[in-house]
């Protein structure tokens, strides 16, 4: 089974800032509703795509620090048969190679 690590890494770091309130304001950013859910759908996680600066902008107006921990998100390559006893091959879609996303949107 494959687990996406960064989802779990700030799901962590958020829920540990979250249990400081009198030293931290802890805002959430996730991609999708489903996410938000996950981690408890609260009012300071927002929804947004770090590629789109636009959508940003409701979770970061205001803060004083950034914690990033994202990444691109591999794909796996049509025609994985679990029943070969192979491992799947992954890809990034074009303009979505971590680099790109960490780097280029920030």
């Amino acid at each position: 089974m494959w687990f996406n690590w960064y989802y779990f890494s700030g799901q962590i770091v958020y829920k540990k800032l979250k249990e400081r309130p009198n030293e931290y304001i802890a805002r959430g950013l996730v991609r999708t509703e489903e996410s938000k859910q996950k981690i408890g759908a609260a009012d300071d996680v927002f929804i947004g795509d770090i590629r789109d600066t636009e959508s940003l902008v409701p979770a970061i107006q205001g803060i004083d620090a950034l914690i990033i921990l994202t990444s691109g998100v591999p794909l796996m390559k049509p025609g994985f048969d679990p029943t070969q006893g192979k491992r799947p091959e992954f890809y990034f879609e074009d303009g979505a190679y971590p680099e790109q996303v960490l780097l280029d949107s920030v």
